[in-house]
């Protein structure tokens, strides 16, 4: 049997706290699993479940969201950056310095010129760290390397802080350009369609966000943007019953989720998950703790 997707897990914790725990017993059919489903039926939702208690059914799809074009794409690549921060060496004791490489820097270029960029800006950092004053800036980093392009620079954001006595070195991506519009754009635009086209009582859409710096209130605001610049938008949007966002930034290294239920752009609900296990619920006004549901060691 093949291994379930990486959203498939995440949506049945979802089903197992929805409306008062009455979907953890519902029946699912996942229809990209359905060797029987014809290639003409269309692209299909992600999962529609059935509740067994009145047999009504839920239709959920989910998409990631990203802070900027090329984000995914760059993310793969980027750990050699994150090599850079953990290099003590580079650390200048008072003071915390932010190092942030523009999206995009890789698109295009061969596994050497992105060593050659990765060893460039290791380079610079251990000219410049010591010289860098407090606050904001924007620093030029040649790539002397490239025999193809000898002219080759990026352009660094720098940002120090003082009060850190051992020091610290952070290395994170800079978006060039406010491309989250088409982010959003994109996103509805491929999942929306689907979604709607599918009979069923409720349709979900789940929004993952993966990003501290990509805040609720953002997509919201550019989802409501999106349904004003398209009566077709605006159709799709009106039939989707509620959007959920669901927070996964701290769930590869400590398994913590979040689900937070929208009306408009006020939060009216959430579950909130470690291990796996459900700790937290919130739902039509009442907050619940799970008692003992914290695992041990926690």
């Amino acid at each position: 049997m093949p291994s379930p997707r990486r959203d498939e897990p995440l949506i049945k914790l979802f089903l197992n706290a929805y409306e008062n725990y009455s979907w953890a017993d519902a029946d699912t059919y996942w229809p990209e699993k359905d060797k029987k489903r014809k290639r003409g039926d269309g692209d299909p939702v992600e999962v529609i479940a059935t509740r067994k208690v009145d047999k009504r059914t839920l239709a959920i799809e989910h998409t990631l969201i990203q802070p900027c074009l090329g984000e995914r794409d760059d993310l793969a690549s980027f750990a050699p950056f994150h090599e850079i921060g953990k290099d003590l060496s580079l650390r200048v004791p008072g003071r915390r310095i932010d190092v942030f490489i523009p999206v995009g820097t890789f698109k295009g270029r061969s596994p050497i010129v992105r060593q050659m960029i990765v060893q460039a800006v290791r380079n610079w950092i251990r000219s410049e760290r010591l010289s860098l004053l407090d606050g904001q800036t924007e620093r030029s980093c040649r790539i002397p390397d490239d025999p193809n392009n000898p002219d080759f620079n990026i352009t660094l954001t720098i940002k120090v802080r003082s009060g850190f006595p051992d020091g610290l070195l952070r290395i994170g991506m800079q978006e060039v350009g406010d491309t989250f519009p088409q982010v959003v754009a994109t996103a509805l635009k491929g999942k929306l369609p689907k979604l709607v086209a599918t009979q069923a009582d409720k349709r979900v859409l789940l929004l993952e966000r993966q990003h501290m710096i990509l805040d609720p209130d953002r997509i919201l605001k550019e989802i409501e943007t999106q349904r004003h610049l398209s009566p077709k938008m605006a159709c799709m949007l009106d039939q989707v019953h509620e959007t959920w966002i669901l927070e996964t930034m701290f769930y590869e290294r400590d398994k913590i989720l979040r689900f937070e239920l929208y009306e408009g752009q006020i939060l009216a609900g959430s579950y909130d998950f470690l291990k796996g296990t459900l700790i937290m619920r919130s739902e039509n006004g009442a907050d619940e703790e799970i008692r003992g549901a914290w695992p041990d060691g926690e």
